[in-house]
């Protein structure tokens, strides 16, 4: 098979040709009795895991398919005449590979076995022996009979799905085998009882004529699209539903033993370690609730203060409570101006400001301001006025005054909480991402012992397990680096050959280029290299995988005179500036807001689908490094992300390991 970038180069550079030379939508033929992959309802139009999935095709590839339902045996002579150019949902056989060719495999589902509701349910092949089965002719289901002999039934053929359950009514065969529920409403007319079978798997396919090699390129390039981004997952999750895994044995684990004895231990001290994160989460969340309730019970017996200002009279009138807050005695009440004076400097113009537009206008307001009280100390009240209007005119503004000093104090409290409860949102994150990638290992070394599995399929699940542990063990690493604050070894790192080498190492194989713009005058900086390299890895990662469709990702570095962050105060000190940046569709302003924050991601979760850690790693180590890390991003010029590093005068080492 040709690589995957050359098979999206050769689509985007034929995409014109394919449009003018295309007569017709590609026919394709579908079963109009096979739920829950494909049928079609009384009255209404095709629909099923099938159909849907051939519109997402549509959607991201240059086929367009036309729809033939039918029933079975009618488009499967549609198309040996020719007549149609695809069949859905076929199941490879040796019979029929020379006159068919297959796309990759698109669906699992089990066999399904039809009883008598007074029979015992045949969940497995063991059930089978002694009994007699019975099936139609010449299908699938009777073709994987023979090829395991019965599993010790006897094998009983019927022209019709009618026959066949009809005998199985009538009690003349024990059960009725078939592919897929394709024949549900015939079997409920006698009230038969289905059941999955757990090790009869069926992979469906795509079957075209064997000389259409650019179609079925076309269709596994769109198939192998919609599985990378989750939507064929979807989409079987919908219509089909996940495969139970059979238990594992303990000779498919033997070869990952240290792999997974390794990843367990990961996983228990994650698990202590987020215990412990709860706990004392727990704590201050207790201490903050007791707080809180003693704020309300004083809130509660506090009184809020009240004023009126008669315009007509220009009187002004405070409560004892208002008089209280201002810190009066025995004095008369102010004067308005006076009233006015009691706010500091930064809170006067916006008082005046409001007072003035309810005058003229007669629009309430409510401002958090500040007040120097006669104690000779600032608090925080909240001031409300209403006004009153009388032919046209503001005659009266009413209101009310509070002191919101220690509400104020306890929104600031909160904060400190917010950032505990986020470490117990990592902790969480973090078991959640090792159980779905325990969830893949064990998944797929189900599938590899299943009986009659060819060895080619063992090795590709036995892979992804594989696969999936190295990716738990990625994850541990980046958990260490992540709780790291120091301790590890700093050196003077050629930051410029670093970033050289692991860009390259990370879009090896990738249809994304790198643009590099680096001078020779990069000075070193002086840091951790395996940090540092884990810092250019990730942000590699996250640009690539912003432009799955090919592309560049543009990489240029400079020697600055400071950090952004260098205070004016602060002596300044050379900085290299690398600036990464990717022609993604770019990041909203909300969401830039929250890209530093733990497990906050927006690709989806899972195995080698993004665990939300990367540019927390990425902030972690930088700081760590005295460094600084930002993202500048939008829609037009996608999303740049820029690293100041300080650098150093010590000398580098004879040599660099890379």
């Amino acid at each position: 098979m040709r690589p995957s970038f050359l098979r999206h180069a050769a689509a985007l550079a034929g995409f014109t040709l394919l449009s003018i030379s295309s007569a017709r939508p590609l026919r394709v033929g579908i079963e109009v009795n096979g739920p829950p992959v494909s049928f079609v309802p009384d009255g209404g139009e095709p629909t099923g895991f099938t159909v849907d999935l051939l519109h997402e095709i549509e959607r991201i590839s240059p086929l367009e398919f036309e729809l033939v339902p039918n029933w079975w045996s009618n488009i499967q002579r549609q198309f040996n005449r020719g007549d149609l150019d695809i069949l859905a949902n076929v199941v490879r056989t040796d019979a029929r590979r020379d006159t068919m060719a297959f796309s990759t495999a698109h669906a699992r589902v089990r066999g399904v076995i039809y009883t008598r509701p007074d029979r015992p349910a045949l969940s497995k092949t063991a059930d089978f022996a002694g009994l007699t089965l019975g099936t139609l002719a010449g299908s699938v289901a009777y073709t994987n009979a023979v090829k395991y002999h019965g599993w010790g039934a006897k094998i009983v053929t019927f022209d019709q799905w009618q026959d066949a359950f009809d005998a199985t009514a009538a009690g003349k065969t024990d059960a009725t085998l078939l592919l897929s529920p394709t024949s549900s409403r015939l079997a409920n007319s006698h009230q038969l009882h289905f059941e999955l079978v757990d090790d009869i798997i069926h992979e469906y396919r795509f079957a075209l004529h064997p000389d259409d090699h650019q179609t079925l390129t076309d269709l596994d390039d769109a198939l192998a699209t919609l599985q990378a981004n989750g939507t064929m997952d979807r989409l079987f999750a919908k219509w089909i539903g996940p495969i139970e895994p059979r238990p594992i044995r303990a000779a498919d684990l033997k070869p990952y033993l240290w792999p997974a004895i390794l990843t367990l231990a990961g996983v228990i001290l994650v698990f202590s370690w987020q215990r412990h994160m709860l706990r004392r989460v727990a704590r201050h969340a207790e201490a903050l609730r007791q707080a809180t309730q003693l704020l309300n019970v004083s809130q509660e017996l506090a009184h809020v203060g009240g004023w009126e200002v008669d315009l007509e009279h220009l009187s002004l009138f405070w409560t004892d409570q208002t008089r209280h807050i201002h810190g009066l005695g025995a004095e008369p009440t102010p004067s308005l101006k006076e009233a006015f004076a009691f706010y500091t400097p930064s809170s006067r113009p916006r008082l005046e400001a409001a007072w003035q537009k309810a005058v003229e206008t007669g629009e309430p307001f409510d401002l958090e301001i500040e007040l120097n009280t006669t104690r000779e100390n600032t608090i925080t009240v909240q001031v409300i006025g209403v006004p009153t209007m009388r032919n046209g005119r503001t005659v009266r503004v009413n209101g009310a005054i509070r002191d919101i000093t220690k509400l104020k104090q306890a929104e600031r409290d909160r904060l400190v909480l917010s950032k505990l409860e986020s470490t117990g949102i990592l902790a969480g994150g973090l078991a959640h991402d090792f159980n779905n990638l325990l969830t893949v290992i064990a998944l797929n070394l189900g599938l590899a012992q299943q009986p009659g599995t060819q060895p080619a399929d063992q090795q590709r699940w036995l892979s992804s397990a594989k696969q999936a542990a190295s990716a738990a063990q990625q994850l541990i690493q980046q958990l260490i680096t992540f709780a790291q604050s120091g301790g590890v070894d700093h050196a003077p790192v050629d930051f410029a050959t670093l970033i050289r080498a692991t860009t390259t190492d990370v879009l090896e194989g990738s249809p994304i280029k790198a643009v590099f713009e680096l001078p020779a005058t990069l000075d070193p900086v002086e840091g951790n290299e395996g940090q540092l390299r884990q810092v250019i890895r990730n942000l590699i990662h996250n640009a690539r995988d912003a432009t799955p469709a090919g592309g560049t990702i543009a990489v240029r570095g400079e020697m600055v005179a400071a950090s952004p962050k260098t205070a004016p105060n602060e002596r300044a000190s050379p900085h290299v500036h690398i600036v990464v940046r990717d022609q993604g569709p770019g990041i909203s302003s909300a969401v830039q807001a929250r890209v530093f924050d733990p497990y906050f991601s927006t690709k989806e979760r899972g195995a080698q689908k993004g665990m939300g850690l990367g540019l927390t790693i990425c902030h972690a180590i930088v700081q760590q490094h005295h460094g600084t890390i930002s993202i500048d991003s939008s829609a037009e010029r996608g999303t740049a992300v820029h690293v100041w590093l300080p650098v150093t005068r010590s000398p580098m080492a004879p040599t660099v390991t890379s």
